[in-house]
């Protein structure tokens, strides 16, 4: 899916930037550009965690999404 691969490519840039530009993901250069109107925007980059965990979990969120639309008595053919 276009998730798998945006992850994917998103996790070898952060790796890839922190040995070559440390400066790339700069959480204050970062709430700069994103501004004050993106509260949770700027708050989502500060929320710790595992890039496998994060990765399961919204893989899991999309998943569950997908199976929705198709069970039920609401099912989308």
């Amino acid at each position: 899916t276009s998730f798998v691969v945006g992850f994917a490519i998103e996790e070898q840039e952060r790796a890839q930037s922190t040995t070559g530009d440390p400066r790339r993901y700069d959480l204050e250069a970062r709430d700069a550009a994103v501004g004050e109107g993106a509260p949770l925007v700027r708050a989502a980059a500060r929320v710790p965690g595992d890039a496998d965990a994060q990765f399961a979990r919204q893989l899991e969120i999309i998943l569950t999404g997908i199976a929705t639309c198709f069970a039920g008595p609401n099912a989308r053919a």
